[in-house]
């Protein structure tokens, strides 16, 4: 039998075990990514893989989940990305935009018609003559 595996490793009893495992419930897809994460961690344990299968299957289903939740994480982060890249945009128009942007400050102005206490943001008090951060000028 072809796998790849060193022969000296491999005898009939391994085969034939491993064998009985793909026999039962055990997928091939199961038993190959059970197989590589053992190699890859601990190559020494292959010889006695049949008899710790579960174990090994258990760590793989483990990096197969954190490798999934890993590439959700990306994937999110990358929307966020390109949500906020599609909010920036959509800001920059409407502010290069005379008819948005004169639309906008007429809502804002209605707005502070409305509520007369609301403040207008440091630039327009201080445009309006006004202190920004609501104290005196008067020192002493």
């Amino acid at each position: 039998m072809e796998c790849g595996l060193p022969a000296a490793l491999i005898s009939d009893a391994w085969l034939r075990n491993t064998a009985e495992l793909k026999s039962g419930t055990v997928t091939e897809n199961d038993l190959v990514s059970a197989l590589a994460v053992c190699l890859k961690s601990e190559p020494d344990k292959l010889t006695f893989f049949w008899q710790d299968y579960a174990k090994w299957r258990s760590r793989a289903l483990a990096l197969s989940e954190e490798a999934a939740r890993t590439e959700r994480e990306r994937k999110a982060a990358r929307r966020r990305r390109e949500q906020d890249r599609r909010e920036q945009r959509e800001k920059a128009e409407i502010l290069d935009n005379p008819d948005a942007r004169a639309q906008v400050e007429e809502a804002l102005r209605r707005l502070h018609e409305k509520l007369p206490g609301l403040s207008r943001g440091p630039a327009a008090e201080r445009q309006a003559g006004r202190d920004p951060d609501g104290g005196s000028d008067d020192i002493g």
